[in-house]
């Protein structure tokens, strides 16, 4: 069973378990539940890294709760920011681009950016040990583990429905989760939980912004925004329809999950409505359509572009058709398959390899090597994504989102290499907009029916909007949309820290 009709079943049990899941609150009145899914994605996805086994066939691992505190002239920083702020969450991992040599988020920072220009006071803050030169300056603020409480496992609560919930997924051959894996999860969202309590405590935001939610320290910080009544929102970062188990329940109890933001930002109509599906029986969550940051701040011609560099690219690309090719963070085993593909390719084809921002894999750059006319990678990985498509005719990718992007916002058909774009671009492939092409000879095919058919149109909702007024209109109704229950929740904050 591969990880797509793995979590096919795991959603298909999760439809029936209602009741189950119902149970599934420990005495303090959280729902674990959201937090095994999450451990199921944590040491499933990936089989190869044996996370699973390490996890849950370990019976020395300890229970522990962490407690996390900053150095005291940190606190005072935090007692600067102007109450009623709008507070941005990143990681230092996220700053993938760089704006005239400084370090630049596409994730949030554009987001930043429209905030700021309709004076909502953004502060954006980022934990990281050093600080380090940033296009929009974050607050840097290093987090320390000071304590860490081993837990016997006889002290902590049994999982009610936990023994349910392992014979359901035996019978449909799921893998079970161990309770003590699931407990240690749900003790590291709890030690974020009292760690974000005393930030918000101290700057008392009007709400709070951040992307993917669904580890350790942002189900944390979702949690503590729900007990303030705090609007928290996670932003779309990439693809969120199956199987990605962060984005996709099949039933949630009537209030929700306290662990999870109120609301999701989405690039585009389709994620906006599955969205809204998972969330139609309860009364806590949200989705709307906001448009994503990196096209809104290409759009407006918010950064400055690096003018030397594209003209280098556009004389690297004269006279010939460029083919974006669009790595994932793990696509090292498509390599073999587009370099036959490359061989075989007419020489007036130019694949523009593009790296991924996270992860770039040495492999593609002795492809590149490797073949030199034929190819290209230092442009193609560091231009801004939209620059490098308004100049494509194709996109080539494993089952990358940057399909979307060319399909929606610039009218390029897609060649998808990874059996899992079947399932996730499963209504473009069966519209025509996409091709699953596993072979050297069937990506050929696809990148030549593409070419014939650019620029084409795409079929269905939107994966992406092109209206970048959006953002702007959501992020002025979130600001102003707070119930005098809220502020009174949050005139009674309090916090207690070592000067």
């Amino acid at each position: 069973m591969n990880y797509e009709e793995l979590i096919s079943d795991f959603l298909a049990l999760e439809g029936d378990a209602g009741q189950l899941i119902e149970s599934f609150v420990l005495p303090d009145g959280i729902n674990v539940w959201p937090h095994l899914r999450i451990v199921m994605l944590r040491d499933l996805r990936f089989p190869e890294d044996r996370k699973y086994f390490t996890n849950n066939f370990n019976d020395k691992q300890n229970l522990y709760k962490s407690r996390f505190e900053l150095p005291p002239d940190y606190y005072r920083q935090l007692t600067s920011i102007p109450r009623g702020s709008c507070l941005f969450f990143s990681r230092r991992s996220r700053y993938v681009e760089k704006v005239r040599g400084m370090l630049y988020d596409p994730y949030l920072d554009p987001v930043v950016q429209e905030a700021d220009r309709l004076q909502l006071n953004p502060i954006k803050i980022v934990f990281t040990q050093e600080e380090f030169p940033a296009y929009i300056s974050p607050l840097c603020l290093p987090r320390f583990e000071i304590g860490r409480e081993s837990l016997p496992s006889a002290s902590m609560p049994q999982i009610p429905g936990y023994n349910e919930y392992a014979v359901l997924a035996l019978e449909r051959r799921i893998p079970v989760l161990h309770w003590r894996n699931v407990l240690n999860f749900y003790l590291k969202c709890m030690s974020h939980a009292e760690f974000f309590e005393k930030i918000l405590a101290l700057t008392q935001p009007k709400a709070v912004i951040l992307e993917c939610y669904y580890s350790p320290e942002f189900m944390g910080l979702a949690q503590a925004c729900r007990k303030f009544g705090i609007p928290s929102v996670d932003y779309q970062h990439g693809k969120q329809k199956p199987p990605h188990l962060a984005y996709s329940f099949k039933y949630m109890p009537k209030h929700g999950y306290d662990v999870l933001p109120e609301w999701f930002f989405a690039w585009g109509d389709v994620t906006a409505h599955n969205l809204r599906q998972c969330f139609a029986e309860q009364d806590f969550h949200k989705a709307a359509v906001a448009g994503k940051p990196a096209y809104i701040s290409w759009k407006r011609g918010l950064l400055p572009e690096e003018q030397e560099q594209e003209q280098h690219f556009l004389k690297r690309i004269q006279g010939r058709i460029p083919l974006c090719v669009a790595f994932g963070a793990r696509d090292g085993e498509m390599i073999k398959t587009l370099e036959a593909a490359i061989a075989m390719s007419p020489p007036e084809w130019l694949w523009l390899l593009r790296q991924h921002p996270l992860n770039p894999q040495p492999e593609v750059a002795n492809l590149a090597q490797h073949w030199p006319e034929r190819t290209e990678t230092a442009h193609s990985s560091t231009l801004r994504l939209f620059t490098l498509l308004q100049h494509c005719r194709h996109m080539v990718t494993g089952v990358s989102s940057c399909a979307i992007e060319a399909l929606s916002l610039f009218n390029m058909e897609a060649t998808c290499m990874k059996r899992s774009a079947l399932i996730v671009f499963a209504d473009h492939i069966t519209g025509g907009n996409m091709r699953y092409a596993p072979t050297p000879e069937t990506v050929l095919e696809s990148v030549k029916k593409g070419l014939a058919n650019y620029p084409c149109s795409e079929r269905g909702c939107a994966e992406l909007t092109q209206d970048t007024t959006l953002l702007g209109n959501l992020l002025q109704n979130l600001m102003q949309d707070i119930s005098m229950q809220h502020a009174d929740i949050k005139t009674d904050m309090h916090i207690e820290h070592n000067p």
